[in-house]
């Protein structure tokens, strides 16, 4: 039997708390009430995580019955700079700092930007691209064919399974992890 997504949990999602862009406490899976929540795992200085910011406000905005946050990998990344990240992209969703790479070890992302998708519940339903306008490393589509995350939003709000729970993400490395 093979296993076609590698979606599983190391860790209780209610249980992790990490600081916001403000440096203010935020447990994303225990705010209620409770609805899917979208993490964007980016670092800061990748530049297809900066192409992919109009998409992010676009699917801010298009889903308001879903809690978006990005998550910056880098464990040195401090408030000031999530804060001037925000600014200067216009994200319109928090962005949480991920110091002890807890949110990280959740999904465990290979790359950024890497989107993961839970239920309301906790229960982690897609992983992978945002979409498919960067189909290899040094190729960008001028639009993209699939929206992958939306159509996995869509299909969770509706309370279907996700057709296609994991696809590659094309990007950046992870900062090392840091003890």
């Amino acid at each position: 039997m093979i296993l076609l997504a590698p979606l599983f949990l190391l860790a209780t999602p209610a249980n992790i708390t990490v600081r916001d862009q403000n440096g203010s406490p935020v447990a994303p899976f225990a705010l209620k009430p409770s609805r899917p929540t979208v993490l964007i795992y980016i670092v800061a200085e990748c530049p297809i995580s900066a192409k992919y910011s109009p998409e992010i406000g676009r699917l801010v905005h298009t889903n308001p019955g879903v809690r978006f946050f990005l998550v910056h990998t880098d464990q040195q990344a401090t408030p000031t700079q999530a804060k001037a990240h925000q600014k200067q992209f216009a994200i319109p969703c928090p962005e949480l700092l991920d110091t002890k790479h807890e949110l990280v070890k959740l999904a465990r992302p290979d790359t950024v930007p890497t989107a993961v998708l839970f239920d309301a519940r906790g229960h982690l339903k897609y992983k992978g691209r945002i979409d498919d306008r960067f189909p290899e490393l040094g190729t960008e589509l001028a639009k993209p064919r699939r929206r992958d995350l939306q159509i996995a939003i869509e299909e969770t709000l509706a309370n279907k399974a996700v057709s296609v729970p994991y696809t590659p993400a094309i990007g950046c490395a992870l900062p090392p992890e840091r003890g």
